[in-house]
């Protein structure tokens, strides 16, 4: 419904994102190519570990926050990043962090960012959903075009929970200069039906997409119904 404009995760060299890449490996020519799953078939995604001497294993773990420390301290090898946020964080010490993006590899860009609704509910409460998203718009818009002043609002009306006012305004700079709140020309937070498009069908193909059993669909969905700007302020 809403989309505040592309929010691409990036890849480091620490632990796969899996709900992606373990669908997608990677062999000494760099090629993608999808697997069933990359835990139960490992070699399928570090052929490219072994072009560079290394024996094509590896193991998975859970870090949260403290991911990053492991992968400066060297006890983890790649991780998971989104690059607006733990891509600047790891610049401001002085330890920036080589990655690429998921789309460097043939996964389709993608929206990662939604409001979204029960359709009953907005049926029954079309002037509130309206309102809320509108509000919403005039947010992002406002961020976009006065990231000093927004970063200074979100600050002082936290009280105190943002304990680095220097990252938050590094933060809302990379948004803003990497064009993740508004694309030129588009309404803020509209959607990219070709985007949708894109994502869904490289989902399905791989075999990621399931139906309630957990079987995998037999038919792509047609996603052109789930999103709207009924709600917009055009």
């Amino acid at each position: 419904m809403l989309q505040p404009n592309r929010h691409v995760p990036r890849v480091t060299l620490c632990s796969f994102l899996k709900s992606i890449f373990s669908q997608t490996g990677f062999h000494a020519t760099g090629a993608p190519r999808a697997v069933p799953d990359i835990c139960d078939q490992p070699n399928a995604a570090v052929d490219g570990n072994r072009t560079f001497g290394g024996q094509g294993g590896f193991d998975t773990v859970t870090l949260g926050t403290s991911a990053y420390e492991a992968l400066a301290n060297r006890s983890v090898n790649f991780t998971l990043e989104i690059s607006t946020r733990e891509g600047v964080n790891s610049v401001l010490p002085g330890r920036p962090q080589r990655a690429f993006g998921y789309s460097d590899f043939g996964v389709p860009d993608q929206h990662t960012t939604f409001l979204g609704a029960n359709t009953s509910w907005l049926s029954d409460n079309a002037e509130s959903t309206r309102a809320f998203v509108q509000a919403a718009q005039l947010g992002y818009a406002f961020a976009a075009g006065n990231p000093e002043e927004a970063t200074d609002m979100l600050i002082a009306e936290t009280a105190g929970m943002l304990s680095n006012p220097k990252l938050v305004r590094a933060l809302m700079q990379a948004l803003v200069d990497g064009g993740y709140l508004q694309d030129p020309g588009w309404l803020v937070g509209l959607i990219d039906a070709e985007m949708m498009r894109n994502i869904s069908g490289f989902l399905f193909e791989a075999g990621i997409l399931r139906d309630g059993d957990g079987d995998p669909l037999e038919t792509r969905p047609d996603l052109s119904d789930w999103f709207t700007i009924e709600y917009f302020a055009q």
